[in-house]
């Protein structure tokens, strides 16, 4: 099989928010558990195994979410 060429096609990109293990937030420093720690992997399924292809801070990706569907809220309500 080494010497074929190994291909896929129609991969499907998935995300998934992977949190920190935290098992006591407060050891850690923390006054609560925070469930946007740990990263958010973007990544595709190749015979049944999750590939991650990009991988970022769960915070960062949680705000730019939150930021555009604040932006989005915006500008409906402005467009009324």
């Amino acid at each position: 099989m080494a010497d074929e060429p190994y291909s896929q096609s129609s991969l499907t990109l998935h995300a998934r928010h992977v949190p920190e293990d935290v098992t006591d937030a407060r050891a850690q420093g923390y006054d609560v558990d925070e469930p946007t720690t740990g990263d958010f992997q973007i990544g595709v399924e190749i015979e049944g195994v999750f590939v991650p292809i990009f991988s970022e801070k769960a915070a960062k990706i949680f705000r730019i979410i939150e930021v555009g569907k604040e932006q989005q809220a915006a500008s409906e309500s402005s467009s009324e």
